[in-house]
């Protein structure tokens, strides 16, 4: 899509982020102070983050996941060269203490040569009033191409004394010329009830639609899963989740297998800082979303603590700011329009209880909405907007028992917990596009892969949607769905405008089946499975078949120990009791 602009993301380069953190102080007050080099554990697991200063305190248990660094083990990085000639490659490092650690000192060396010569020698202080993080920021000349990086401390503790997030590399001089990402993720949004997709009993969604009309909005967008994390995955991966294991039910769900390559992880290889700043749950760092990210976030704000929305918009305000002029990849999630639904904009106690649980989800709708205009702004109002492509999607959408007797997501595959909105806008992207074809979540990932030129790995479930804007047809593919939080599992088929759908009842003698014909039916009310036997047939055939093969291709998935932190996260958004 970006053919021919220079420094595009076929460019490769460095930029080194390390969060160094003091491990607790030492058990035997008489130890030695003599100074010990104090090198970075290699290779660093993919689950590990970087904290930023923004977020003011360490919690290593949460965000910083980071690594105890162990003697004799530096830590060696490889340089790619810079595209731009005579040009070298920036080096921040993020660094706090965790308990008394009062010094260290930071070393970097030129490995390139016969003979090691050192470059930086940094001093590490440390604030006496908070375990806060704090930046050091230094160049690298063009002609360094290896780099060993050591921490001096005092004698050690027990324990190591210094912590590292994961390294990332970014060059110089090549920042201004390549597109950001800004990929919004609002958790738990029906298609219908934004007034670009056609809803009317209120004003929910005025800023988004302005969004919409600057660039391309797909119709009719169905998500692989009723729940959050596999429809994640399948946007990060491009991969149906059944085929990475997640077709189990929520408190059995393995962790994303790290041999498959996410988005966040092509943009970090390409030179892109990559942030995240999720509202956790099922989106925790634990479950693989954090692979890729130098950054990955996750505030407990919307059932436990107040508006995830808000902090995460002004920690990633400050985190912009603060290390402008690098090319990004930002992913914002937020649980805002969640249940329990906690705005009341449009909702009346004189509402019957069901009509009043909508106006209270609309009400969300509206105050989000409303909040991402401001951050939105923010970064228009900076430039950043001007060379970044905007992507506004959800992974699910809801039930208000209206039609099926079931309320909010993760047991049904109904469209009204299925049909999602996907909006882009930005450079590249006519205005004022409609695209009516059937489309699906995972097509999200095959799409970036083009527009940012990004290698796509193999064996995708994905294909760009990026035709139609060159005014290219684009076929209608067949949705596979799948992966139940709750229940058992039901597989189905969304295809040439009928749905089938297989319960797998293990207190059924056989899978219950329905079939529905979306044109005649969108609320797939009747069920015409006794009626269509040979349709019944053909598409019971293909969903057990595609269901068969994407079982066979599940490799590395690692199961999920649900711990009491991530527990209350589940509790707290109605996932469990």
């Amino acid at each position: 899509m970006r053919k021919g602009r220079p420094g595009s993301v076929a460019a490769r380069g460095a930029l080194l982020l390390l969060a160094f953190v003091g491990c607790g102080p030492t058990e035997d007050p008489v130890a030695s102070s003599a100074p010990e080099a104090v090198a970075l554990r290699r290779p660093l697991p993919r689950t590990h983050v970087l904290v930023p200063p923004a977020l003011r305190t360490l919690q290593l248990d949460r965000q910083a996941r980071g690594v105890a660094a162990e003697p004799g083990q530096p830590l060696r990085l490889e340089i790619p060269p810079n595209p731009l000639p005579g040009r070298g490659h920036r080096i921040w490092l993020g660094y706090a203490r965790q308990g008394t650690v009062a010094e260290a000192t930071l070393e970097v060396t030129d490995t390139s040569g016969p003979e090691p010569r050192l470059l930086e020698r940094r001093e590490l202080t440390f604030p006496t009033d908070a375990e806060r993080w704090q930046d050091v920021a230094f160049s690298i000349p063009a002609q360094v191409t290896r780099l060993s990086v050591e921490v001096v401390a005092p004698a050690p503790a027990p324990r190591p004394p210094v912590v590292l997030s994961q390294p990332a590399v970014v060059p110089e001089g090549v920042s201004a010329r390549r597109p950001n990402l800004v990929l919004v993720s609002i958790d738990t949004l029906r298609a219908d009830f934004l007034n670009s997709y056609g809803y009317q009993a209120h004003r929910t969604s005025p800023h988004i639609d302005g969004w919409a009309e600057r660039g391309v909005l797909f119709e009719q967008v169905i998500a692989p899963s009723p729940w959050t994390l596999p429809s994640h995955v399948a946007a990060f991966t491009g991969i149906d989740p059944e085929a990475l294991g997640m077709d189990h039910l929520l408190r059995q769900t393995p962790r994303l297998a790290e041999a498959r390559a996410t988005l966040a992880e092509l943009f970090q290889s390409a030179g892109y800082l990559t942030l995240a700043f999720t509202g956790a749950g099922p989106m925790a760092a634990r479950n693989g979303f954090a692979d890729g990210f130098h950054l990955y976030q996750e505030t407990y704000g919307v059932h436990l603590e107040g508006s995830d929305l808000d902090t995460n918009t002004f920690l990633a305000r400050r985190w912009l700011t603060e290390h402008a002029g690098e090319p990004f990849f930002l992913f914002l999630h937020t649980y805002e329009i969640h249940a329990p639904y906690r705005y009341g904009r449009y909702a009346s106690p004189d509402l019957p209880p069901l009509l009043h649980r909508r106006a209270r989800y609309a009400s969300g709708i509206a105050y989000t909405d409303a909040r991402l205009a401001e951050f939105l702004g923010f970064l228009d109002e900076r430039g950043w907007m001007d060379d970044s492509l905007l992507v506004i999607m959800s992974d699910h959408g809801e039930g208000f028992a209206d039609d099926h007797g079931v309320l909010e997501h993760g047991r049904t595959l109904y469209d009204e917990v299925l049909e999602v909105p996907l909006i882009l806008a930005g450079p590249d992207i006519p205005p004022g596009r409609r695209v009516p074809e059937q489309v699906r979540l995972q097509d999200l990932f095959a799409t970036l892969v083009e527009y940012f030129e990004l290698p796509a790995p193999e064996a995708l479930d994905s294909r760009s949607l990026l035709g139609p804007l060159r005014d290219e047809p684009l076929a209608a593919r067949p949705a596979h769905l799948c992966c139940m939080a709750h229940d058992f599992q039901r597989q189905g088929l969304r295809k040439d405008g009928y749905k089938y759908i297989r319960s797998e009842d293990p207190e059924a003698a056989a899978p219950v089946e329905e079939l529905f014909d979306l044109s005649e039916d969108p609320r797939e009310l009747r069920n015409l499975a006794a009626e269509r036997s040979a349709l019944l047939e053909s598409m019971r055939r293909e969903t057990v078949a595609r269901t068969t093969s994407n079982k066979g291709r599940v490799d590395g998935a690692e199961p999920l120990e649900i711990d009491e932190v991530y527990r209350q996260q589940l509790r707290a958004l109605g996932y469990i009791e």
